[in-house]
């Protein structure tokens, strides 16, 4: 899995995370805890909000990478890094070509209760899913779960998120849009022709 911003590539394989500079091909970030007991899967990349449409208290003040670490079967973490480090490290002349010159710091570790299909994140917010069927929503500063969408009847494969929405879709054959502030699902979609669905 790969995901870019700004200048940056960040790419994922089993175990390990790496932040590469687009412009100078350098390598220039590592997630911290790479071992072959930690599992990385699922990533995505929260940008900061506009000053003029968040407190400032409230407001993220540099990009954050958001990884799903799995550590067993059975144990799941959402752990969320700082990028601010990693993007001026890509602008130094001399920045390092060693895959561990820069270690992103982690800003909160999360248990989550469910196995993860899928994650995407906007701004200080994840949405997670996978095999029970629901969708949860986090707020990836404090670590809180803040709703859980209940609906679909069968895994999850795949979510998005916007200012006001969250899309999810499922082997149920549906796809659902929800109000990410209240969890009211606010539609359910199905094919004419029963084939699988992604958002």
């Amino acid at each position: 899995m790969a995901r870019i911003c700004k200048d940056l590539l960040v790419a994922t394989t089993n175990h390990a995370v790496y932040v590469w500079d687009l412009e100078s091909g350098r390598c220039s970030g590592a997630l911290g805890e790479q071992s072959a007991t930690v599992g990385f899967f699922h990533i995505s990349i929260s940008l900061p909000e506009p000053v003029v449409e968040v407190e400032q208290s409230d407001r993220m003040e540099a990009p954050l990478l958001v990884a799903e670490a799995s550590f067993d079967v059975e144990t799941w973490m959402l752990r969320t890094y700082i990028l601010a480090d990693t993007l001026e490290a890509a602008k130094a002349e001399d920045a390092p070509i060693e895959d561990s010159s820069c270690i992103l710091p982690l800003v909160k570790g999360t248990d989550v209760i469910h196995e993860i299909h899928c994650l995407e994140s906007f701004r200080r917010t994840s949405v997670t899913a996978g095999p029970d069927g629901s969708v949860r929503i986090w707020d990836i500063l404090t670590g809180e779960c803040k709703v859980v969408l209940i609906g679909h009847a069968a895994s999850v494969d795949d979510v998005q998120i916007d200012q006001h929405r969250v899309y999810s879709s499922s082997t149920d054959l549906t796809a659902r849009i929800w109000d990410r502030h209240s969890g009211d699902c606010l539609h359910i979609l199905k094919p004419a022709v029963p084939s699988q669905l992604t958002v």
